[in-house]
């Protein structure tokens, strides 16, 4: 009896263990298919670029210069993987001198993470010159990849500064809103390219490859190509925004030119500053000196700068005094006060600008001539002169 139980025993399991084969093997076949398949191909997202800025006349104000960045295979500061962190860093070191093997250190230990699986940026930009030569020999070292990487690039450097704007490294907080950001790596922080980023940066691509138990790719499966070619086309004229920069050489102030469709043809801030230092970041001593200066380069004064309203309008008033009876040669003695009606109105200096003529006025900003010329002109031609610059509009 006992032998028979065991009998029985031994072939129940057998069956059940055919029998499951049988389902493993056939019935699932199909699904573990899948799941193997899914264990051996691998997405890439694929950068966009950035889209070119240019002027009317298909001048270009902001555009990509070819180059690449370097990115480490991850869990390479262990004990055991030390010492091919260090043998990687010094062959980038012999291969392209230009590289600081302390910085490539801090940028990948600051990435380094147990949980982190993927290949860390250890250098965000090198121009396509210099790897050039040395690309194949990289390309070859299974801890480092070349990633295409387009790097920003303003030809005016600091005309028309506030109204492009530039684009910087995308902080923690800018990729936690748009995870494109930590594949792309920059984003528009001012100007035009803050205001169209989204439109600028694009949408990725992906590309689908099958790899092996290695990690390394057998086969491209498919390909979607990521936005490229995008241009953004603006209504200012370059050769007019060099002029005015030229005329601002120096001084402080600001000016804008239009066309009578309402379109802008030139704007500029002064002083203003190079659009590309801050791509690839500035030292703090060069932040600090911009950043204190009195001249205030970082203020967008068209848009930011608070300014006495009677100011903007004294060049138009005398542009109509002269071209009505008011003479170019018509001055005021500048006291600094004209009682008028019960009250009385100050010029800005309390000891007055004597003698004062139209070119004075206009220079040194003086109350009171403006005050003395628009009691001559009156209320109807000043009303009617200032209408034709837009005034009431």
């Amino acid at each position: 009896m006992k032998t028979k139980l065991i009998i029985f025993f031994f072939i129940s399991t057998w069956l059940a263990l055919t029998v499951r084969v049988f389902f493993l093997s056939i019935n699932s076949h199909s699904h573990y298919v899948k799941l193997s398949e899914q264990n051996t191909i691998k997405y890439e997202r694929i950068a966009p670029v950035r889209g070119e800025i240019v002027d009317i006349k298909d001048r270009p104000i902001a555009i990509n210069k070819l180059g690449f960045r370097l990115q480490l295979a991850p869990h390479l500061t262990g004990k055991k993987n030390k010492e091919i962190l260090n043998q990687e860093m010094q062959t980038l070191k012999n291969l392209l001198p230009s590289l600081n093997v302390e910085d490539m250190l801090k940028n990948y230990k600051k990435k380094e993470s147990y949980y982190n699986h993927n290949y860390i940026d250890i250098v965000h930009f090198v121009p396509y010159d210099e790897i050039l030569p040395v690309y194949s020999i990289l390309n070859l070292r299974e801890n480092i990849k070349i990633i295409p990487a387009p790097k920003r690039y303003y030809p005016y450097k600091n005309i028309a500064a506030h109204m492009v704007g530039y684009v910087s490294r995308a902080n923690k907080k800018e990729i936690g809103k748009d995870k494109l950001l930590g594949l792309i790596g920059y984003i528009g922080k001012t100007g035009i390219e803050k205001y169209y980023n989204n439109y600028l940066q694009g949408k990725s691509g992906i590309r689908k490859v099958q790899v092996n138990a290695s990690n390394q790719e057998v086969a491209q499966l498919s390909y979607a190509k990521a936005d490229e070619d995008k241009k953004l086309k603006l209504t200012i004229d370059m050769e007019l925004q060099t002029y005015m920069s030229k005329l601002f050489e120096g001084k402080v102030g600001a000016m804008v030119v239009m066309d009578v469709n309402g379109s802008i043809l030139a704007a500029g801030s002064f002083p203003n500053y190079n659009l590309n230092i801050f791509v690839s970041g500035m030292s703090y001593k060069m932040y600090d000196s911009l950043s204190s200066s009195l001249d205030h380069p970082f203020t967008n004064k068209l848009i930011h700068g608070l300014y006495p309203p009677g100011s903007t309008i004294k060049p138009m008033l005398g542009l109509l005094y002269i071209s009505t009876d008011l003479s170019s040669k018509w001055g005021v003695d500048c006291r600094s006060s004209l009682p008028l009606g019960g009250r009385t109105f100050r010029c800005w200096k309390r000891k007055g600008h004597r003698h004062t003529d139209i070119n004075k006025a206009i220079r040194e900003s003086c109350d009171d001539f403006f005050y003395k010329g628009s009691l001559i002109l009156g209320n109807r031609k000043m009303s009617v002169g200032l209408k034709r610059y837009g005034l009431s509009s």
